[in-house]
């Protein structure tokens, strides 16, 4: 009778089946931060893909009128 084992684990397998619990990391005032500065950047990003869809689905009377009521009116004294 032959006994067969078990294919040997990968890397990735030994790794996250350590049996050792993850450790949460704490919230801090730096963690924070880097969120908002990556938040940030990233809408930063993605704004010209946002002005490209929105500009290439009006025409071009549309593009070029101006729709905001503060640019038509005299500034206040």
């Amino acid at each position: 009778m032959t006994v067969t084992s078990p294919p040997p684990a990968t890397v990735t397998e030994r790794i996250t089946t350590a049996g050792v619990p993850r450790r949460r990391r704490k919230a801090t005032p730096g963690r924070a931060l880097l969120y908002g500065v990556l938040t940030l950047g990233a809408v930063i990003s993605l704004f010209p893909l946002y002005w490209l869809v929105v500009m290439a689905s009006n025409s071009t009377s549309d593009i070029y009128t101006t729709r905001c009521s503060r640019a038509s009116t005299s500034p206040a004294r």
